[in-house]
């Protein structure tokens, strides 16, 4: 749809005005913003475009967006499409400041040309409703990514607890006294609850995290294996889901990695 407002996009975000650009009338926004880079920036796009585009007609809106999301956007309104029309023909690919500008219709006129109070508050008001919208699903993902590097870093403790008693279990006893764990560990291992979290024995000494990934990443949500530092011979693979790791466990507990290794997959305890 043709509209009076153009919207310009790819435009440069690191531009400065020189000194002797800035008149005598914005010197003290010169002085008060001396240290600010993105004012600058917004002041060299805004002058700039406003000397690109006023020769197609009198414009009644720049704005550069200042969000630092939007930045490298801006809207242009003019009174009339034709001179938008004409404007954008001839300016569109221009090079700005080295980068072409991409410049297009925009998909919504501008509220300059809304002249009914009544549609204008309440185009206003739901443009509001969206903002905060956006807003509050921004904020949601946010802390969504904030409980899971918790989460992440909760099993990362968790993991470190189960090495550290893995470790204590087989570096103390005699070898009878050892076997006899074992056996009751076997038992033990088959009432384990489900856990997301897979635990791998009887590894080859130089098994290679790659290998397992191969191993188990043929079954969904995979998420990663983690060898244990200074143990070649254990290691731990997690999923997505207690189902998934599940079916892992039961498909490959007593796979033959090796000629000489049988392996050993059990849920890891919580």
């Amino acid at each position: 749809m043709e509209t009076e407002t153009l919207y310009i996009r790819n435009l440069h975000e690191k531009v400065r005005l020189e000194s002797k650009t800035i008149s005598k009338r914005l010197a003290h926004l010169w002085i008060a913003y001396i240290n600010k880079k993105f004012f600058l920036n917004i002041l060299a796009l805004k002058t700039s475009l406003n000397q690109i585009f006023k020769p197609y007609g009198p414009i009644k809106s720049l704005t550069c967006a200042r969000h630092l999301r939007l930045r490298g956007q801006a809207f242009v309104v003019f009174e009339n499409v034709e001179s938008a029309k004409k404007a954008l023909k001839d300016v569109n690919g221009f090079p700005l400041f080295s980068k072409p500008m991409d410049v297009q219709f925009s998909k919504k006129r501008s509220f300059c040309f809304i002249k009914d109070q009544d549609q204008l508050n309440t185009m206003k008001r739901k443009r509001d409703e969206i903002r905060i919208e956006k807003e509050d699903i921004a904020k949601k993902k946010k802390l969504e990514k904030q409980e899971k590097l918790l989460l992440n870093s909760a099993q990362q403790q968790q993991f470190q607890q189960q090495i550290q008693q893995f470790q204590s279990e087989t570096d103390k006893g005699d070898p009878m006294q050892l076997s006899m764990q074992n056996q009751s560990s076997n038992i033990t291992d088959q009432f384990l609850p489900p856990n997301k979290i897979l635990f791998v024995q009887n590894l080859p000494k130089d098994t290679e995290s790659q290998i397992l990934s191969e191993l188990f990443q043929q079954f969904p949500s995979f998420k990663e294996v983690r060898m244990v530092s200074g143990r070649g011979d254990i290691a731990f693979v997690e999923y997505d889901d207690e189902a998934s790791s599940e079916v892992a466990k039961n498909t490959l507990n007593g796979y033959r990695l090796t000629d000489d290794k049988i392996i050993k997959v059990t849920f890891a305890k919580k």
